[in-house]
């Protein structure tokens, strides 16, 4: 089947293989059986007629003796299956070989093999012409054959990709115009990820299968109220599809000299700041969900923070995904939100994005692949908290391009809870030294969900220092999380300190968690450390609470609660307390039905 797929498909597609493939492998492995039946045998009389006429007045007495009992324990058992050939009692001199017609013997071999040849012929014909009739297809003339046979597989298992791409455009500012175009015609070729490929053999994407991606539409107005964050104030952004939307917002708290805003509507000193740096991550990155985003996104939300400047309040960011009101079943929307933020030399800021699905009145059948890029200036700072509580039904895929100057510090806490699917794709690329990173991410894996994390912090320049937390909870027999981190310690990036635990909580029988953690080191001077651990509620922790009063229900929850605290904790560093409260709230709702089944 290796040869098949490489000699007669024009995708690496396993699943594509037909009968004239499979005819390609019966017939290779074929004449592999028939070379070994032709040689194996004559192979064997050659030896020992060479030895019984040469070998022989080289040896004393006793060698040959050794040597005729080994030539006739090894030969012995595959030359009795030619009948032209009788072998001395092994007691008598060195063996020579006793035929009854020599002048016959290699003819009885032939003869004795030539059915395997005319099979092996045959099907050597049948391939070859099953192959030419494969490649010499009526095709038109204006299509190279590369071309059809991908637009072919496209239309069958592809066409959400092509449905994506065929939403209403929406105009886009001067600066996002060529990025878009660019990510549009990448999309033209490109084949989108499935669980053949390595970074994606766990996510399953089959739910993209078959269904019509649509433009989600004008539907009843979200409400917003209940996601709240006191500490922001004034400072709150709220997107509807990927779109802003000014009448559910307030950038009153926004000081002067920041801009918070649509990439469209931002003035003319910003334009060269929002044209170097949109799009470029996302490209290089090559990650086929960004590239949809840059594809569809309506407009970006630029936040600019100009050198020296520190925002004193947190700008929370609220992102509204709905899925049209009476959309057929095989029916997604599409939203593609679009975040960009660019932190001058020695400024800091405080960044709170908040992932929902919309209330009644709206379907859960919608796909939401948000990007944002990242771009801090040498001594900048950013501190970026994540939370991902999408409705049930959704899917979401989200990507994080950072990119970190000299001394500079990005540390990013995430929560994840909703959506049928979440994956979020984390990549930070060192561009001076002695950058500070800190990813720490808690996965509340509930019924029937899959969370994924993927992260890539590639480190080029010395003095680095890298924390990566990751815990999960698979909450559930039909849960399933995934873990891959990657930390590469290139040979110039010496003095390195990086260290990265995963750490994984299976609550009921049948959960399923996929973790690779992941070093890489080529340079010397470097202090890494990773780990990973698997596990159920240590035994011993539910006995210590049980002897201090509690029962066994309340053991478990105190111990479930307390592992995603040292994550949930490092939102708003503990001083959001209504945002807390409210995560408190969801974690509670989500175990609820584990918990009780554990009683």
């Amino acid at each position: 089947f290796f040869f098949a797929r490489h000699f007669a498909m024009d995708r690496s597609d396993a699943h594509a293989a037909g009968p004239r493939q499979v005819l390609w492998a019966v017939a290779i492995a074929s004449s592999i059986a028939l070379g070994y039946a032709l040689v194996a045998p004559m192979a064997d009389q050659a030896v020992l007629t060479y030895a019984s006429s040469t070998v022989k007045p080289a040896f004393s007495t006793r060698s040959l003796a050794s040597a005729r009992a080994v030539l006739h324990d090894a030969a012995a058992p595959r030359m009795r299956q030619v009948s032209a050939v009788q072998w001395a009692s092994p007691g008598s001199d060195f063996p020579r070989p006793q035929r009854a017609d020599e002048s016959r013997a290699p003819a009885a071999l032939l003869l004795r093999s030539s059915w395997h040849a005319v099979l092996g012929l045959t099907l050597a014909v049948a391939a070859a012409a099953a192959s030419w009739t494969r490649w010499a297809r009526p095709r038109s003339s204006s299509e190279p054959r590369e071309q059809v046979a991908l637009m072919s597989v496209a239309s069958a298992k592809d066409q959400w990709v092509a449905d994506a791409l065929a939403t209403p455009p929406v105009p886009a500012s001067g600066a996002l115009s060529d990025a878009k175009a660019q990510a549009q015609q990448l999309l033209q070729t490109a084949t989108p990820p499935n669980s053949r490929v390595e970074d994606w053999r766990f996510t399953d994407l089959k739910a993209l299968e078959g269904c019509a991606l649509q433009s989600a539409g004008p539907g009843v107005a979200p409400e917003v109220a209940a996601y709240t964050c006191e500490a922001a104030g004034t400072s709150r952004v709220v997107l509807v599809d990927g779109a802003f939307a000014p009448e559910l917002s307030d950038l009153s708290g926004i000081p002067d000299g920041v801009y918070v805003g649509p990439a469209s509507e931002a003035p003319a000193q910003y334009a060269s700041t929002i044209a170097d740096s949109f799009g470029g991550q996302t490209a290089a990155s090559g990650e086929f969900f960004a590239q949809l985003n840059t594809a569809l996104c309506p407009d970006a939300l630029c936040c600019i923070v100009p050198e020296g400047v520190q925002l004193p309040d947190p700008v929370h960011v609220v992102y509204v995904a709905q899925g049209a009101a009476a959309a057929p079943a095989e029916a997604r929307a599409v939203s593609a939100p679009r975040l960009l933020v660019v932190v001058g030399a020695k400024a800091g800021m405080t960044l709170l994005e908040e992932f929902v699905g919309a209330g009644e009145g709206s379907s859960g059948a919608y796909l939401s692949c948000p990007t944002a890029e990242v771009r801090l200036a040498e001594g900048a700072r950013l501190s970026h908290s994540v939370l991902q509580d999408q409705h049930r039904e959704g899917l979401h895929l989200k990507a994080t391009m950072v990119e970190q100057a000299e001394q500079s510090s990005y540390r990013e806490a995430e929560i994840s809870l909703g959506g049928a699917l979440s994956r979020h794709d984390i990549i930070v690329l060192q561009k001076g030294p002695e950058t500070d990173t800190a990813l720490q991410c808690f996965n509340l894996v509930g019924q029937g969900q899959c969370h994924d994390l993927h992260s890539k912090v590639l480190l080029d320049h010395p003095g680095a220092v890298v924390d990566q937390l990751h815990k999960q909870i698979a909450a559930y027999p039909t849960s399933k999380g995934v873990f891959d981190g990657n930390v590469r310690v290139g040979r110039e990036a010496q003095q390195t300190d990086a260290a990265q635990l995963t750490r994984s909580l299976l609550l009921r029988r049948g959960a399923t968690v996929n973790t690779k953690p992941n070093l890489q080191i080529i340079a010397d001077d470097v202090k890494c450390a990773h780990g990973c651990t698997v596990s159920d509620l240590d035994d011993e922790e539910l006995f210590y609470l049980r002897s201090r009063g509690l029962t066994e229900a309340q053991a478990r929850e105190a111990l479930v609660f307390s592992f995603g605290c040292e994550v949930l904790e490092k939102i708003g560093d503990g001083a959001w307390k209504d945002v807390t409260s409210r995560l408190q709230t969801r974690i509670r709702s989500n175990l609820e039905g584990t918990l009780e089944a554990a009683k």
